[in-house]
C-alpha cells in the first residue's frame, strides 16, 4: 500500500527540483516554470531618430548642396554644422553626443518555458525561429547550449548600458570561436536580476558569419521572478 501512496503523490503533486539541481540558475527559473516575459531591443533615444529624420529630409530637399557639403568630411571628424542641416546647432551637438546612446525599446511580449529535469534546464519560446528558440543550461559542467554552440566561459554578469535603473547582479556565459566550418561567432548569455527586487533579465548578444555574411543581433527578456 505505501508504494502505492507514494506514487499516488508523484503523479498528484508539482514537481520541484531542488535548488542544487538546477545550479547556477536556481534563482531565476520562477516556480511554476511558465512566464511571460517583456522582449526589449537597444535602440538609440527618440530624439536623436527625430534629429536623424529631419537632416534626411533636408538633404532629399537640397541633394545637390549635400553632396557639395559631404565632400567636406575627414576621416574621425564630424562635419561642421549648416544651416541647411534644418536643425539647430544645438540639435545637432545633441545628434554627435547621443548617436551612441543605446536605450531599451519594449518589442513586444512572449511567453518562455523553463523545463527541468534531473540534469539540465531547458529553455524554450525565446523570440527566434528554431531551432534558435531554444537553449539548455547544464548544471553539472555549468554551459549553456545553443544552435550557436555551447557556451562554457562563465563569469559574474557585467554592466549592459540601457538596462532599467538599479542594481543587476547574476551571470553571464560566452563563446568565441574565430575558425571552424560554421564560421566564426561571439556569442553571449547573461541571466540577473534586479538586487533588492522582483525583476530578472535574461540578455543575448549574438555576433556571427553564415556563409560569410556578417550577421549581429540582441535582446532582453524581463520577467518578474518569485
Amino acid at each position: 500500500m505505501k508504494s502505492l501512496y507514494f506514487l499516488l503523490l508523484a503523479v498528484l503533486l508539482p514537481a520541484t527540483a531542488p535548488a542544487e539541481e538546477l545550479g547556477e540558475w536556481a534563482r531565476f527559473v520562477p516556480a511554476d516554470r511558465q512566464v511571460t516575459a517583456e522582449v526589449m531591443v537597444f535602440d538609440v533615444p527618440q530624439d536623436i531618430t527625430e534629429i536623424s529624420m529631419r537632416i534626411q529630409r533636408a538633404a532629399e530637399a537640397r541633394p545637390e548642396w549635400f553632396r557639395e557639403y559631404s565632400k567636406q568630411a575627414r576621416p574621425g571628424q564630424a562635419l561642421p554644422w549648416h544651416e541647411n542641416m534644418g536643425i539647430t546647432e544645438a540639435e545637432y551637438r545633441r545628434l554627435l553626443t547621443g548617436a551612441h546612446e543605446l536605450v531599451l525599446t519594449k518589442a513586444g511580449d512572449v511567453d518562455i518555458v523553463f523545463t527541468v529535469t534531473d540534469d539540465a534546464v531547458t529553455l524554450s519560446g525565446l523570440p527566434m525561429a528554431p531551432p534558435h528558440d531554444t537553449l539548455t543550461y547544464t548544471p553539472r559542467d555549468n554551459a549553456v547550449r545553443t544552435a550557436y554552440g555551447v557556451l562554457t566561459d562563465s563569469r559574474p554578469m557585467e554592466a549592459n548600458q540601457g538596462l532599467p535603473e538599479g542594481q543587476w547582479e547574476g551571470l553571464q556565459w560566452r563563446m568565441v570561436r574565430t575558425t571552424g566550418p560554421r564560421g566564426p561567432a561571439n556569442v553571449k548569455l547573461a541571466i540577473g536580476q534586479q538586487a533588492g527586487k522582483k525583476l530578472r533579465m535574461i540578455y543575448l548578444d549574438v555576433n556571427i558569419q553564415q556563409d560569410g555574411i556578417p550577421d549581429r543581433f540582441n535582446y532582453v527578456l524581463l520577467y518578474e521572478g518569485d
